[in-house]
């Protein structure tokens, strides 16, 4: 029974980890004219992750887009609470080229993704790289036992006991489609240059294919923390299109997701609010890092032992 426990925990923040790369990865429309190679927009911010009312993790996130590539990482890791059931530690990044048609078109190509993730047990890889010859992606999954240091069979995890695991997803399905970290990039990219209001992206995350579709709000003045200040809310749900079984597909059904950005250049999510079939889950924004740098590079330079 534990094991199950341990097991649906691991799974839940699998998910929070994609969509949280979305709400990064989304935080900025502004483009500003810049030489070539220079960062036209860069960002760095740290978030909490709220489950039932208890705080079980915290975020950090940072992506620069340059005027020819981007790229963009995100780093989680389990406190408290949490940590009793498995102490969970992740870490996104994706990279890519921009290629300017004109001066207010340009086409995403998305190179190489990787999610990498470790618990006591269990240490999992996942990545994406791209055919340069036609764009399509070819993924490949690593899942390594810690007590051996062995490679493990996908259909000896723990999740996919009792039942069978997804095959892989057709090559047909794998045409123009983009990873968890480009697709977001290209969302920015319809909403910026076609005011697009409501975007549906196609995704490929290595194991399978399924659409987001967003919803972007007028401005209104929501209450936060006592105060009232205009956001501008945006709604986002998952269309499975291969690789789910029957109950994802329910839990997908009950899913909704609502991000609330500032209404400003930044556009920058101050909180992403996940309603499940059973739980509902909060990710708040905590640090700004041009602001709190400091925080930002504790976070993201090891700490030396001492002696």
């Amino acid at each position: 029974m534990i094991d199950k426990i341990i097991t649906i925990f691991k799974l839940r923040f699998f998910v929070k980890i994609c969509v949280l790369n979305y709400i990064l990865a989304t935080t900025n429309i502004a483009f500003a004219s810049e030489n070539k190679n220079t960062a036209i927009f860069s960002e760095s911010l740290s978030f909490s992750l709220n489950i039932g009312g208890i705080h079980v993790a915290n975020l950090w996130g940072k992506y620069d887009k340059k005027s020819n590539s981007y790229e963009s990482s995100l780093l989680m890791k389990t406190l408290g609470i949490a940590n009793w059931f498995a102490e969970f530690t992740a870490i996104v990044s994706g990279n890519g080229s921009i290629s300017l048609n004109n001066e207010k078109s340009e086409t995403i190509y998305p190179r190489y993704f990787e999610l990498k993730w470790n618990t006591e047990k269990l240490a999992a890889s996942q990545k994406i790289k791209y055919d340069p010859t036609n764009n399509i992606p070819i993924s490949q999954q690593t899942y390594i036992d810690v007590s051996t240091g062995k490679p493990m069979p996908r259909d000896k995890l723990d999740w996919y006991k009792n039942r069978k695991a997804p095959g892989p997803v057709p090559i047909e399905l794998r045409v123009g489609v983009f990873d968890p970290v480009s697709a977001f990039f290209e969302i920015r990219r319809l909403v910026k240059n076609n005011k697009s209001k409501n975007v549906r992206i196609p995704i490929f995350d290595g194991l399978r294919r399924f659409d987001i579709k967003i919803s972007i709000e007028k401005p209104r003045l929501i209450l936060k923390d006592g105060k009232e200040i205009k956001l501008v809310p945006a709604t986002a749900q998952i269309d499975p299109i291969f690789g789910f079984n029957r109950r994802a597909i329910e839990s997908i059904e009950y899913a909704k997701g609502t991000v609330y950005f500032t209404n400003d250049d930044r556009f920058i999510p101050l909180q992403l609010i996940l309603e499940g079939r059973y739980l509902a889950s909060v990710i708040n924004l905590e640090k700004d890092c041009k602001i709190s740098k400091q925080i930002c590079e504790d976070i993201y330079t090891p700490k030396k032992a001492d002696n």
